[in-house]
């Protein structure tokens, strides 16, 4: 059943949305105090940048494209989680694996509309996973994960965590719109030798 009120998490007052997932998908704006902007689904995709949509980090589409968008922009992250001598496979937020385990997503917003906490709680492997966006003018655009143990055991977690659909600096809205095949041909990576990242 899907309820909300407030709650009083990470020293803060947030207003809670419990089973937000049992919904349809609706947009919500991050505010910021300097030109940032940032709008996201309740199912996690967005679309953010400075600005202007010139200056998108990600693209910066309708919101219906912002809803089906979410399994490949924003965040990603994928859990290899061994407990009682088994490994399970899990990406939160990937309503495409529902089925595979008991689970519950929750959305918090704090009072003063400026971060914003996406919860899944699987309950089959008793952790929490949670991503938090929010805006600072110093470090831009910050995003917070983190994992939360629900159990008395230990549990051993890998962890593969990012970011994908990442824009090159500078694309022109008619070319994310009209090009993106020739935006993503821009896209690279590199290996950093030192860190291994």
């Amino acid at each position: 059943m899907v309820s909300g009120g407030f709650v009083d998490l990470f020293e803060e007052r947030w207003y809670a949305i419990r089973n937000v997932d049992r919904i349809d998908p609706f947009l919500i704006s991050l505010i910021s105090s300097s030109d940032h902007w940032l709008y996201i689904s309740s199912n996690g995709g967005l679309t953010a940048g400075r600005v202007s949509p010139a200056t998108a980090l990600f693209p910066y589409v309708t919101v219906d494209k912002i809803h089906d968008n979410y399994l490949n922009t924003g965040s990603k992250t994928i859990l290899r989680v061994r407990a009682d001598d088994t490994s399970h496979l899990w990406e939160p937020f990937n309503r495409e694996h529902d089925d595979r385990y008991s689970l519950s997503r929750n959305l918090y917003r704090n009072v003063a509309g400026n971060k914003l906490c996406l919860e899944e709680v699987n309950h089959d492997l008793q952790l929490a996973f949670r991503c938090s966006w929010m805006t600072s003018d110093e470090f831009g655009f910050v995003r917070e994960s983190s994992l939360v143990n629900l159990a008395d055991r230990r549990a051993y977690v890998d962890v593969v965590d990012g970011l994908q659909n990442i824009l090159p600096a500078g694309t022109p809205p008619f070319v994310q719109t009209n090009s993106s095949n020739l935006a993503n041909a821009y896209k690279w990576s590199e290996l950093d030798e030192t860190t291994g990242l």
